[in-house]
């Protein structure tokens, strides 16, 4: 019997994992999509998912209103994650969550309150820690190979980050800043390997090479700097050899987002971590790395080698664990679907769930409120 599901915003993530469950053929099929532009139905097909037939609505409280689809799938702006979420949760329908769940201190209460009357089962959109890459370093973590962990050091640095800051995510108001809308993933990841919690942070911000004192609003043709600015459309064509972005000046006055961030978190099992990330790096530049020390081995996890490595203490001895390349976030999208559809039919599977989005969103949240305020932050529910 197929199961059927609705839509609560057709963002491009959204589309992207609706690719991927339509790729899964685990007979599944769309009912209802609820946003305010028509077009979500065009962007339903281009997943390959065919719109005849589902119930298009501008109106989420409508849809719900009016439907009771098997699951929930929400992939609106992140500012309307927490909102749209409590209205599913209030539904009692399983849901598929885009991250970051929540963007600010009223999203974390109403999430927080929502979750004490949470009956049916919730995915938060964390790929990383379904990878078979992530999921061979827990193992190895989980058999005692490590032992008692002492410190985590995370990186990421993007080399794909263009879209920041030409797009919509430019925006702080409606990312969240940079931690939530990109740190969330990894800080899951540690706490996920690791099997602990943060208890308290500091973080820091930097905002030195891109936004600037460029007109807000002005794009590339307008710009008297086109053919010598390396971020310009002409540039990126003609001297980068990378796909086209929107005309949008990365130096613009209206760019809010920042280009590296930091963090230190202390964690409940004694250790600490640290991650940074920077979106200024290009080509060849790109490492995502979590790098675990024990006391008696040091596993390095690093996703664009697609390789997992064991550094023994005691013994002369380095074990890898090479994983295969796969689509959608080296597999962890097929994961979040594969996981989403059990739920919905009743059966228990390993998810991130409402728990899991509430910390990584808290932790983030409190690390941009750190680096604001240039000070420690408890950041324990």
């Amino acid at each position: 019997m197929s199961l059927s599901i609705g839509i609560i915003g057709m963002g491009n993530r959204l589309r992207g994992v609706l690719s991927t469950l339509n790729s899964l053929d685990l007979d599944v099929k769309v009912s209802c999509i609820a946003d305010p532009d028509p077009a979500a139905l065009d962007r339903l097909a281009a997943s390959g998912i065919p719109h005849e037939g589902v119930r298009y609505y501008k109106d989420a409280d409508e849809l719900l209103e009016k439907e009771t689809p098997d699951g929930m799938m929400v992939g609106t702006r992140c500012n309307l994650h927490a909102q749209m979420a409590v209205k599913v949760i209030e539904k009692g329908l399983p849901m598929f969550l885009e991250k970051p769940i929540f963007m600010d201190e009223d999203g974390y209460r109403m999430l927080k309150e929502a979750k004490k009357k949470q009956k049916a089962p919730i995915v938060v959109s964390f790929p990383l820690r379904l990878t078979a890459l992530a999921q061979a370093a827990k193992e190895v973590i989980d058999q005692g190979t490590l032992g008692p962990i002492a410190q985590v050091a995370a990186i990421n640095t993007v080399n794909y980050a263009r879209g920041y800051f030409k797009k919509w995510y430019r925006d702080g108001s409606i990312t969240g800043g940079m931690f939530l809308q990109k740190a969330t993933h990894d800080l899951d990841l540690i706490f996920y390997l690791t099997g602990a919690k943060p208890l308290q942070l500091c973080a820091m911000e930097s905002k030195a090479v891109m936004g600037g004192d460029m007109p807000a609003g002005i794009s590339c043709p307008d710009c008297e700097k086109r053919y010598t600015c390396p971020e310009s459309d002409w540039s990126l064509a003609h001297q980068s050899y990378e796909p086209a972005q929107p005309l949008t000046c990365s130096f613009g006055s209206d760019v809010t987002i920042t280009d590296a961030s930091s963090t230190l978190i202390m964690l409940d099992n004694g250790a600490h971590a640290s991650y940074a990330q920077c979106f200024v790096a290009r080509k060849q530049a790109n490492r995502r790395c979590t790098r675990i020390v024990g006391y008696k081995a040091t596993l390095e996890l690093d996703f664009p080698s697609s390789k997992v490595t064991v550094y023994h203490h005691g013994v002369n001895r380095v074990d890898e664990y090479k994983i295969g390349e796969m689509p959608g976030h080296s597999g962890g999208d097929a994961g979040l679907m594969k996981a989403f559809v059990k739920l919905m039919k009743g059966e228990n599977c390993e998810h991130p769930g409402l728990e899991e989005g509430i910390i990584s969103a808290l932790t983030c949240l409190r690390a941009e409120q750190s680096a604001d305020q240039q000070k420690f932050m408890d950041c324990r529910q």
